[in-house]
Formats: C-alpha cells, sequence, structure tokens
C-alpha cells in the first residue's frame, strides 16, 4: 500500500502514518522516505522581500497608470502593462515552486548525485570529467517525478535545474518539468542508460 502526500503538512502525514501502523498497517513506508523541503533561495519569500517585488509592482503601476493619463501609444502602453503583469505573477510562480518542492518527492542534489551523472557522461560522450563539470549543475535531485508538476510560464523567475532519478525515463517525464516559456533544464538518462541535459529546445 503507497500512501502518497498530496499538499498534506509533513508534521501531520507522519502523525497519520504512525496511526495506521498502530492498526496494524505494518507496510507503509517508512517516515524516513519523505524528504523535508528544500526550496532554494531564489523561490523563497524571503528573497521577494529582499529583491523589493512589492515595491517594484507599485512602481510599475505609477508608470503604467501615468502612460494611460498622457494618453501614450497603444504600444507603449501594452509593454508597460505587460510589466505589471509580469510582476504580478513572480510571486505566484515562487509559490508553485515550492508546493512543488514540499511534497516530499524532492530533495537537495549530493556530490555523490551529480558524481553519478558526470561518470556517466563522461564514458558516453568521451569527455574529461572537467569539461562535464564545468557546466551548470542542478540544485534539485527528483526521487520520484509522477507527483510534480512545475509552472510552464516561469518568465521572470530563476530556471529550476533538476536531476531525475536514474530509475525514471526523462523522455516520459520531461513535460513536468521543461517547457518553452521556463528556463528549466533536466539532467537524467534515457531508458536509464544515456545521460541527458535538456531544455526548452527540447520540450
Amino acid at each position: 500500500m503507497a500512501l502518497h502526500p498530496k499538499g498534506t503538512r509533513l508534521g501531520e502525514l507522519e502523525q497519520l502514518i504512525e496511526t495506521l501502523r498502530q492498526k496494524g498497517l505494518d507496510e507503509l513506508p517508512a517516515l524516513h522516505s519523505l524528504n523535508a523541503p528544500y526550496i532554494p533561495y531564489y523561490y523563497t519569500e524571503t528573497y521577494l522581500q529582499e529583491r523589493g517585488s512589492d515595491r517594484i509592482l507599485r512602481h510599475r503601476l505609477e508608470v503604467y497608470r501615468q502612460a494611460v493619463l498622457d494618453n501614450d501609444a497603444p504600444h507603449i502602453l501594452e509593454y508597460f502593462k505587460e510589466r505589471v503583469e509580469l510582476e504580478e505573477a513572480i510571486p505566484k510562480i515562487c509559490a508553485r515552486v515550492r508546493e512543488q518542492l514540499s511534497k516530499g518527492y524532492t530533495r537537495e542534489v549530493t556530490p555523490d548525485d551529480w558524481e553519478k551523472w558526470c561518470t556517466d557522461a563522461c564514458h558516453q560522450y568521451n569527455k574529461h570529467s572537467s569539461d562535464i563539470n564545468h557546466a551548470a549543475k542542478p540544485v534539485i535531485f527528483v526521487e520520484d517525478p509522477r507527483q510534480l508538476y512545475f509552472p510552464k510560464n516561469m518568465t521572470g523567475v530563476h530556471g529550476v535545474y533538476f536531476l531525475l532519478d536514474k530509475r525514471w525515463d526523462v523522455n516520459v517525464y520531461l513535460h513536468r518539468f521543461i517547457d518553452r516559456e521556463n528556463s528549466n533544464v533536466l539532467f537524467g538518462w534515457r531508458q536509464g542508460t544515456t545521460p541527458v541535459r535538456l531544455t526548452a529546445q527540447h520540450a
């Protein structure tokens, strides 16, 4: 019997599992199989506050309203309006990223995780490890992609760099992480054998 957390807080889920164990359901997964949320800094509320997202939004609203009062050309009004909408969307996008990273199916990439992918990539493409390591490294390790859906449009937000567990085929789950309107990157393996690095051009 598999129990998947869908928006349940980690503490509540632990209590639920313990209650079910006491009722004799010993086949439930151990508590340590759930990962504590790892949220990179660029998606935290602290970052948004330090960035001054509220102040930037107010400023862009003022510029747009003034452009309307000045009866600026339509293409100028549209430009300022799009900048307002972009700033309004950033906190919402970050919140959705945090929601996905809090489900218990992801964690921070470890040096061993990265070394395994790099080793396979060196063998596959006949390159030195220094050439592979020079690339931007993934920060989020995905243990199970089946319950994850990251925002397709992440304009204005830092892309997320993922490393998918080798037992999952990147071609099958690519759409859950990458879209043409985001700068996310997915490292992983095709059919558990071929290491690849996929970006929006593969979406």
